[in-house]
């Protein structure tokens, strides 16, 4: 009688955690971060804000087309006369805006410092969290912190002088308005500093938590890990989100697994790089380490 085999089992394929238990064992952007960094970049931008219209205003007269119907009243002074060269507003402009810069800068580049030191910090804390042992001789992140901080403070140098571009611009190509139309326009494009600033410390935030993360996951012998998106309607390319013809598509990554040393391209130009790492990226890495995918799966 022939001897009857048990069939082989059909290798069991690789099993990640469904999202509810990965984000529970995923290490967190530091939120507290962003919102401190948040406020002490917009004390800065708000003061630059005001500068530039301070020092414009007094001269918007000089730019505005003069009314056309002319007051009965013979004493009303002449409206000043319509000036189409803003060269001399703009040197003024740039003056006070670089003599902030000057006072305020060295506040921003403090308050980076000191919200890199709560990002690693909070890195460590996460890192505890979900059990995963830290080596005692840590990665260095001095050079990826002076390098964030310069860039913190060159956000907001160009923030500023694009701010003043544009209100040269206006004084350029729209004078010859109604002193309220220019006033207004002038008012508008100088606005939203503040939000700006906000954006600029949650992005910069999550970029040096992301590279922290890796660099600390790495040293920590995980070479692997999943990717986590925020899951809402700003994801790009979530089809039924605010985004949905983003490319490349963030939401397309949700779940899948990847290598530290093999990055999928997420950039705008098809660059690599970690959750993270793109301007506005909320998304997180899931470490792919045995004892947390046993209590991602149990």
């Amino acid at each position: 009688m022939p001897i009857r085999r048990r069939p082989r089992r059909p290798t069991k394929p690789e099993r990640i955690p469904p999202r509810a238990a990965r984000l529970a064992l995923t290490p967190q952007p530091p939120r507290a971060v962003q919102l401190y960094l948040g406020v002490e970049l917009r004390r800065t931008a708000r003061r630059i804000e005001q500068a530039i219209l301070e020092t414009v205003e007094p001269h918007v007269e000089r730019f505005a087309a003069p009314d056309p119907e002319p007051k009965s009243d013979a004493h009303v002074d002449a409206p000043p006369p319509y000036d189409d060269d803003p060269r001399g507003v703009i040197s003024s402009v740039n003056d006070m805006v670089q003599s902030i810069l000057d006072d305020y800068l060295g506040e921003a580049d403090k308050a980076s410092e000191k919200a890199a030191e709560r990002i690693v910090t909070h890195s460590k804390r996460e890192f505890g969290r979900l059990g995963i042992k830290l080596l005692k001789e840590e990665p260095s992140f001095k050079r990826r912190i002076k390098e964030w901080r310069k860039e913190n403070v060159d956000r907001i140098v160009s923030l500023s002088k694009a701010k003043v571009d544009r209100v040269e611009v206006l004084l350029k190509n729209k004078a010859g308005m109604r002193v309220e139309a220019l006033r207004k326009s002038i008012q508008e494009s100088v606005g939203a500093t503040k939000n700006q600033a906000s954006l600029i410390a949650r992005d910069q935030v999550l970029k040096l938590n992301g590279q922290i993360t890796q660099a600390r996951q790495e040293a920590a012998g995980i070479t692997e890990f999943v990717w986590c998106t925020s899951n809402d309607e700003r994801v790009r390319g979530r089809p039924d989100g605010l985004y949905p013809d983003a490319k490349p598509s963030h939401w397309a990554l949700e779940g899948k697994r990847f290598r530290w040393d093999d990055l999928p391209k997420i950039g705008p130009n098809g660059e690599r790089g970690r959750p993270g790492e793109f301007w506005g990226c909320r998304c997180v890495p899931y470490p792919i380490l045995p004892e947390l995918e046993e209590k991602g799966l149990g």
